[in-house]
């Protein structure tokens, strides 16, 4: 059986922009997107770890600078997390762009 699942993830869009700590372009985005995962690499190989029942498994980055992926759109529900953790309220909708980055385990 395959397992997939985030360890360590950072996102930003611009609809949460400088306003909520990202920022209003792409390439903004993915300037704090790579501050984010530049801090956890600092520690990773000591602190960052998983495991299934004592087994140890494998961490990986998925993409080590978070600049090559592309931006994606992303589609906010009308009771959206966004609003949930106060970065709202946000009308329901499409938005783009948003980029991410992290650590997974597989």
């Amino acid at each position: 059986m395959a397992l997939f699942f985030p360890l360590l993830n950072a996102s930003c869009s611009t609809l949460e922009g400088s306003a909520f700590g990202c920022a209003d372009t792409e390439e903004g985005l993915r300037t704090v997107v790579k501050g984010y995962m530049d801090l956890a690499a600092k520690d990773l190989a000591a602190n960052l770890s998983a495991d299934i029942d004592g087994v140890p498994i494998p961490i990986s980055s998925s993409n080590s600078v978070g600049s090559t992926r592309p931006a994606f759109s992303f589609t906010l529900p009308p009771d959206d997390i966004l609003t949930f953790i106060e970065e709202g309220p946000f009308a329901p909708g499409t938005y783009y762009p948003m980029v991410d980055d992290g650590y997974t385990s597989c």
